[in-house]
């Protein structure tokens, strides 16, 4: 998989937009339709299996930027692009490659890769040679590269269990359990406090022998949620622009047709997921999957995600269930933006839910994961919530005027700094100002141009000076979103092209 993505980078960097002094929208036009047209060419030769794993942090993004440059410049060209690209998409549905996920099932969603699953599980054996341990590492990503290390007392009674994950630096990068027996291994690894980094169950009576290190393997068999709202959302957005253009119905209606039924059916594949709140409703990992977080309320920003996608299918079907569910999602996030003194807010990156961690019950394979400090957003992951804001607003759906103009002040009194090398902070509260590797991720606040112009103008004036060389999928779709911006200036009617 990531030979792909350098293989992409490189073909984009040769391709890149060149920096120019009196940059104009013909310009930046052309030059973006360049790199939509060479990643376009690159994703459709990747094979079927690599796509996969790469649709909802990749080619989602290339998809949306593709229709973007459609719809800011009426090019047809961009759209006989994202066809055959968005058909390799549905191509790649687990279910369509009979790939079945951790319980042996054909699931109608996109399959993720080993950085979002467990890795392992590795059976330890005892000094017979019988089966021991079973342990899976557990904590956050790269846990396919989880290496184990036993060793056992001089007197043999006691033993260490060690993990260490060159990946996981500070946070998850080795952890030593000691002086355990096979009576404690269980409660002193799987219940105590702290993050975890493994996770293990007793398949013997004897005690492991001293081995190491011993590799977890990759797991590519869980589905999230959250990648299948990232997946469809540009399918769908497909479906709304034909309908809306009735001229595009003779050469894109039946593309249309297919990927609507697409993207109903993989939504409708994790209804199981959902559970209601006093405040609306909100989506889990499914309990039991093979990931550090099972059992546990998605995140915001992924929750935004399936509220785009069933805000889509609302506006694409008219049924109220798909609105119901937009609706709930809204009315839960909405809650979760925290209001501060000076009249803007703030944002989470775990909902009030699990803010603070979760405790025994909830999750299989981390169940006590305590949070001292809750994380505030980085822009890379606000972005989808900003997005699910601000079409809910468009649509007068839970999301107020007064709630999003809290968000536009938390971006000019705390995330733009004015700083000419570095001009925005990473997170939400105004920190992490010496981050570079997030500048780009500014869907969110580019759309909206409609709620306040100055934030999309600011950002198009970044993008034109820090960005303009940056080939990177989620680059490339804020650029497809200021396009529209802009588009909509030199039409005369700002704020005028949406979806």
């Amino acid at each position: 998989m990531r030979k792909w993505f350098g293989m992409l980078l490189g073909l984009l960097v040769a391709n890149g937009i060149a920096s120019a002094g009196n940059d104009t929208f013909s310009d930046i036009s052309r030059e973006f339709k360049e790199k939509c047209r060479d990643i376009a060419a690159l994703r459709m030769k990747m094979p079927l299996e690599q796509l996969q794993y790469n649709v909802a942090w990749g080619v989602s993004y290339d998809l949306e930027a593709i229709l973007d440059g459609y719809l800011a410049t009426g090019d047809r060209e961009y759209l006989d692009w994202f066809v055959p690209l968005a058909e390799r998409v549905v191509a790649a549905r687990a279910d369509k490659l009979g790939e079945k996920d951790w319980r042996g099932r054909l699931r109608a969603g996109w399959l993720a890769d080993e950085f979002y699953g467990t890795g392992g599980p590795v059976i330890l054996l005892d000094e017979t040679g019988k089966p021991s341990l079973e342990v899976c590492s557990t904590l956050l990503s790269y846990n396919q590269l989880t290496d184990l290390f036993v060793t056992v007392d001089a007197a043999g009674r006691t033993f260490s269990l060690e993990a260490v994950n060159p990946k996981g630096g500070s946070r998850n990068g080795r952890k030593k359990y000691e002086n355990l027996t096979m009576a404690t291994v269980e409660h002193a690894i799987n219940s105590g406090s702290g993050r975890h980094m493994i996770r293990v169950k007793r398949v013997g009576s004897k005690p492991p022998a001293a081995v190491g290190p011993v590799r977890t393997p990759g797991n590519r068999f869980v589905m999230h949620g959250h990648h299948t709202g990232k997946a469809v959302i540009p399918l769908i957005r497909f479906v709304l622009t034909v309908k809306q253009q009735p001229e595009l119905s003779a050469a894109y209606g039946k593309a249309a047709a297919d990927f609507l039924r697409c993207a109903e059916e993989a939504m409708a594949d994790m209804r199981s997921d959902w559970r209601e709140h006093r405040d609306g409703g909100y989506i889990i990992f499914e309990r039991g999957m093979p990931f550090w977080c099972d059992g546990v309320a998605e995140p915001n920003n992924t929750l935004a995600l399936s509220g785009l996608a069933y805000l889509y299918l609302a506006d694409a079907t008219g049924q109220a269930f798909y609105r119901e569910r937009a609706r709930k999602l809204a009315q839960f996030m909405r809650r979760e933006i925290v209001s501060q003194p000076d009249g803007t807010a703030i944002f989470y990156y775990w909902s009030r839910v699990n803010r603070h961690g979760w405790t025994s019950g909830e999750s299989v394979y981390t169940p006590n994961y305590p949070i001292k400090t809750p994380t505030v957003e980085d822009c890379s992951h606000l972005q989808h919530s900003l997005r699910f804001f601000v079409e809910c607003f468009r649509r007068k759906l839970v999301i107020t005027g007064q709630d999003v103009q809290k968000l536009a002040g938390a971006f000019h009194k705390r995330i733009d700094r004015g700083d000419q090398e570095k001009p925005l902070a990473e997170r939400m509260d105004g920190s992490l100002i010496n981050s570079s590797s997030y500048q780009h991720f500014q869907a969110g606040w580019a759309e909206f141009y409609e709620i306040d112009p100055s934030i999309s103008a600011r950002i198009w004036e970044i993008f034109l000076q820090k960005q303009r060389d940056n080939n990177r999928s989620s680059a490339l779709a804020t650029w497809g979103v200021l396009l529209r911006y802009q588009a909509g200036i030199q039409s005369g009617k700002e704020g005028t092209v949406k979806q």
